[in-house]
């Protein structure tokens, strides 16, 4: 009982699943390519001027205007790239002669839904979108632009699990599947979120001569971001039924652990634990690296003549796959020799990316970020002094301003005028604001990950990269929270948007981005983890909190209490919103 039937794969199986996929190989050109949300590495090259266009033009009003009506406006920067993405790769088809059809996988399909509508109702004489008579989810593309005029139609499909019964003909009996044929002066975008590819969704491109093929190009458009394992803010519908998953799930946590005489009901309890934690994450970041490889291998399904395959993906994706080879190559390596033809093309190409960013010259940045270490360190214990001076001499109000000075919320707008502030206070040595940051000039795609040395018996952390370094440095996600990157509104447990929710969430979100309006320069000025971890992080728990208090607590009217009354109230409200923000900020 309970003895698994699995077992690891012998030599002559490894071997097949080689030949295999070599096999198929033969009759597919695959290749792959990675963009950000940086324009220019996106592949539009013919269509890049009318593309700027329609995102002046028509996008960025759609952006703004979002949310007017709920006391907050415009969307969140990961949707702003999910749907800016969305836009390039549409565009994309109508100049790539090696591509006939897309299919695309996102988070969720809301935004875009409302993109196309909004767009179909402008009736815009140069980017015409005209909805499908037959289906809601179905709207028919043409460029008409002078700077960039096209014969073609694009097709979008976007596709729904409730798809097949949204016809407004139901005596057809149509399904998906029938959409997906090949027509003269027509192309197709098949849109689908990342659940769906996890729930049995097989499509196929119905050629004109009667074959079927697979799709010429995938498009990964953004992260998924969410799994049964990772963050959310609300529970599903049926938590009991996803709570009971949750908690199998973390059985393997307990397997791993050895002798253990906890049991299920104890698992609540269990999770509060640091190597809980840190199982959570892992498997986290394994079901996102599998929830991409089933969206990619959904689109291989059959063998055709000369098939092209373009596979483009976004830079979290790839971040993504690039922790989960690790994790296959060190645990289960077989899995890597069992990929199939479009995802083990996929892996060598994220395996030889990766080479592209690692530290050039890394025994002298050991050296360096050594060195920064040390003089944090040393900085650090002479502000200790001075608190425990303070606390006996209250007059010794020296330490108060060199922690204001460096608590600044500047420093999550800009950190270059957080340091030149530093710098002109006087209040510090040079080389430790020198030490606060590593500055990522040279590679602006270098993923940062945590090494461990030791210096004079002791083991520090310091800032590595992929190839050297033992885990991913977390340090973005923390400043801002996963769930906060696909929008302000959550996500139950599998990954479903939540539309309808209180309004505190939204003021939460509103904060928030206030504070911290653009994470993506912290990709370029790195903390590094000792100033990260004993200023930067804790100055942001401080920081939403005052701002929450001075900008919720005090500012809002209310005529049946007082503002005492109301800052109980509002105290009770931060209690969750500490909740909300998933453990990942430290309110000590």
């Amino acid at each position: 009982m309970g003895k698994s039937s699995f077992e690891t794969m012998n030599e002559d199986e490894v071997k097949l699943s080689k030949e295999i996929r070599n096999h198929r190989q033969l009759d597919r050109n695959v290749t792959t390519s990675f963009f950000s949300s940086d324009q220019d590495s996106r592949p539009n090259l013919k269509t890049h001027e009318v593309l700027d266009i329609f995102e002046k033009q028509i996008l960025k009003e759609f952006i703004e205007t979002r949310g007017e009506n709920n006391g907050w406006s415009g969307l969140g920067i990961y949707k702003v790239q999910e749907l800016r993405n969305f836009v390039a790769f549409l565009f994309h088809l109508f100049e790539d002669d090696d591509i006939q059809q897309t299919i695309a996988f996102t988070q969720t399909l809301r935004w875009i839904k409302q993109l196309v509508g909004e767009c179909a109702k402008l009736h815009h004489g140069q980017f015409l979108f005209e909805p499908s008579p037959d289906h809601p989810n179905i709207y028919f593309v043409q460029l008409r632009h002078p700077k960039y005029h096209s014969v073609l139609k694009v097709k979008i499909i976007l596709y729904e699990s409730s798809f097949n019964n949204q016809y407004n003909n139901k005596i057809t009996q149509k399904t998906y599947l029938d959409e997906l044929s090949q027509n003269d002066g027509e192309k197709i975008l098949f849109v689908s979120a990342y659940q769906s590819a996890s729930k049995g969704l097989n499509p196929v491109i119905r050629t004109q001569e009667g074959s079927s093929k697979d799709f010429d190009s995938i498009v990964l458009l953004m992260d998924s971001y969410y799994t049964v394992m990772g963050p959310t803010l609300y529970k599903a519908k049926d938590s009991g039924k996803d709570v009971t998953i949750f908690h199998f799930s973390l059985m393997k946590s307990i397997v791993r652990l050895g002798d253990s005489m906890l049991e299920v009901k104890d698992f609540n309890g269990y999770l509060s634990q640091p190597e809980a934690r840190d199982f959570q994450e892992q498997q986290h970041q394994i079901l996102l690296g599998k929830g991409i490889l089933q969206a990619i291998g959904r689109t291989e399904r059959r063998d055709h003549p000369n098939q092209v395959i373009k596979i483009f993906i976004n830079e979290e994706t790839r971040n993504n796959l690039v922790n989960f080879y690790r994790y296959l190559a060190k645990e289960e390596s077989n899995e890597l020799h069992k990929l199939s033809v479009n995802n083990y093309a996929v892996h060598l190409s994220v395996l030889d990316d990766e080479k592209k960013r690692t530290i050039q010259n890394y025994d002298a940045h050991i050296y360096d970020e050594t060195e920064a270490y040390l003089t944090f360190q040393n900085y650090r214990k002479r502000m200790l002094n001075e608190i425990g001076t303070f606390h006996l001499d209250h007059t010794a109000i020296g330490i108060t301003r060199t922690w204001n000075a460096l608590r600044d919320p500047l420093v999550f707008k800009d950190p270059e005028q957080y340091l030149e502030k530093l710098r002109s206070s006087q209040l510090f040595p040079d080389e430790f604001i020198e030490s606060l940051f590593y500055y990522n000039t040279s590679q602006p795609k270098f993923a940062p990950y945590l090494a461990t040395v030791e210096e004079n018996g002791k083991k520090i952390q310091l800032l590595s990269d992929s190839v050297n370094g033992e885990k991913a440095y977390p340090y973005l996600s923390r400043l801002f929270p996963e769930y906060m990157r696909g929008y302000s509104r959550g996500y139950d447990l599998e990954g479903n948007e939540v539309v309808s929710l209180n309004e505190t969430t939204d003021i939460v979100y509103q904060q928030y981005k206030q504070l911290v309006p653009d994470p993506e320069m912290f990709i370029r000025h790195i903390p590094r983890p000792q100033f990260f971890y004993d200023v930067l992080y804790p100055s942001l728990a401080e920081n939403f909190t005052e701002r929450w208090i001075h900008n919720v607590v005090f500012e809002e009217e209310t005529g049946k209490a007082s503002k005492q009354c109301m800052a109980l109230s509002q105290f009770r409200i931060l209690q969750n919103i500490i909740a909300c923000l998933n453990c990942s900020i430290c309110f000590t």
